[in-house]
């Protein structure tokens, strides 16, 4: 990669950094006001975000496909393109984020239930309580997911940053107004996460509309249905979305299953989970960085470079990875104090903190290798193996290792490394093949 490449993936690349560790810092610091509210109140929302984060990933269908066309696009040079890409994207978000919302904050109740069949009934009500709220932001939400995907596609991060900055400000200020100034409870969650998700919205779309760059998000673009770029769209984002639907399937059975074990185990495994979080910092800049730049190569016909380049961005996160990873398993003890006072959620937690390493490696391979897959056009492969990792290899084993081999927690994180690792390896074989790169969308 020559100094100019390099020089432009670093300025593409601190924004993003900064916007996740900002991202970072705060779920670092909600769950602390989470945890103030009852001794079932981290686990209950843990579980209403492992539903939502269920649901994001069905919307990738216009994060995934949306950005990938856009970025192929604006490599080729086809601005017309580009900006139906992207006004098209955001109207499907917005239709489908109001019908999604609205029936399952009506059926959240039956929803919790089945999730949650053997939880306490303080837990039950709590998790029902936060679902309803989080579904009334969804549309939101999903605006501000879709829409700053696509700022990033275009080569465009900063903007994205600033409105992450500005959604974490209100969703600090108002968490610990409601949740703390308030004593509103779970209820004063849920209102500072909608509160703070209709405001990334807004300044989300002041944004598109005012990008006058690679692409112009003209209003026909936003209100006319182009069936032939809704079309285009989900061919690239079905299998994508169909994908990540699943991974986040098997994470919520992985959620159900400690939540079986007990409160205290459930709330051993949500404060592991978010310490584990801290690790997969370099997952999400990598993934971001694939999705454009390779996306932008192959869109102007340098394949060569593209594999380079990707090879380059995977070395780079895996050392950072790595580092980190280590860093949070040896603090991993002192880190959980943060979540719980309970000395033997603490002692547990410090013992434990070898899952942050083993599975932090191959997740990071994962998410240093499959983007650049499907930017590449190759999600329908990305999607089979992905499938079979996570739902003939995780869930089995999680249900094993938890249940008729006693192994409790562990059980949940030794089931997803194996699982992990399967899949890491599949996506770097697949790689290496090269049948990726040359994929028509």
């Amino acid at each position: 990669m020559n100094n100019m490449s390099t020089n432009r993936m670093m300025r593409f690349a601190l924004p993003v950094a900064l916007e996740n560790l900002m991202n970072q810092l705060i779920a670092m610091f909600v769950p602390i006001l989470i945890g103030g509210i009852s001794g079932s109140a981290l686990a209950a929302v843990g579980m209403g975000n492992t539903v939502i984060s269920m649901f994001i990933s069905c919307f990738s269908m216009m994060t995934t496909g949306g950005a990938v066309l856009l970025a192929r696009a604006i490599g080729a040079g086809e601005e017309e393109d580009a900006s139906r890409i992207a006004g098209q994207s955001v109207l499907m978000t917005a239709a489908m984020g109001i019908g999604f919302a609205l029936v399952f904050w009506l059926c959240a109740s039956p929803v919790m239930r089945l999730l949650m069949p053997v939880a306490e009934e303080q837990m039950f009500s709590e998790a029902v309580l936060y679902f309803r709220y989080m579904m009334i932001s969804f549309p939101g939400l999903m605006v501000y997911t879709v829409g700053t995907a696509l700022l990033r596609a275009s080569g465009t991060t900063r903007g994205p940053m600033l409105i992450t900055v500005a959604f974490n400000v209100v969703l600090i200020g108002m968490s610990a107004l409601m949740i703390r100034g308030m004593n509103l409870g779970i209820a004063g969650t849920g209102a500072a996460y909608s509160v703070a998700r209709v405001t990334a919205a807004v300044l989300t779309m002041i944004l598109l509309v005012r990008q006058h760059g690679s692409f112009r998000l003209r209003t026909q673009h936003i209100v006319r249905p182009h069936f032939a770029t809704w079309r285009r769209i989900l061919r690239i984002g079905v299998p994508a979305s169909l994908e990540s639907a699943l991974v986040q399937g098997g994470y919520l059975v992985g959620n159900a299953l400690a939540v079986g074990l007990g409160t205290h185990e459930a709330t051993v495994y949500q404060v592991l989970n978010t310490v584990y979080g801290f690790a997969s910092y370099p997952q999400s800049i990598c993934s971001t960085i694939l999705v454009s730049f390779i996306g932008q190569l192959i869109g102007a016909g340098m394949y060569k470079e593209a594999r380079k380049t990707a090879r380059q961005i995977y070395w780079a996160g895996m050392g950072i990875t790595v580092v980190l990873a280590i860093v949070l398993m040896i603090f991993s003890g002192q880190l959980s104090t943060m979540y719980s006072s309970d000395p033997e959620v603490i002692s547990q937690c410090a013992n434990l903190g070898w899952i942050i390493l083993a599975s932090n490696i191959p997740a990071f391979s994962i998410n240093g290798t499959d983007p650049g897959l499907r930017a590449g056009g190759d999600v329908r492969f990305v999607m089979i193996y992905t499938i079979i990792g996570v739902w003939a290899i995780r869930v089995p084993l999680t249900w094993l290792f938890c249940y008729p081999m006693g192994m409790g927690v562990p059980g949940v994180f030794l089931a997803n490394i194996v699982s992990l690792s399967l899949r890491a390896l599949t996506g770097q074989i697949r790689f290496f093949s090269g049948k990726w790169i040359h994929k028509n969308v």
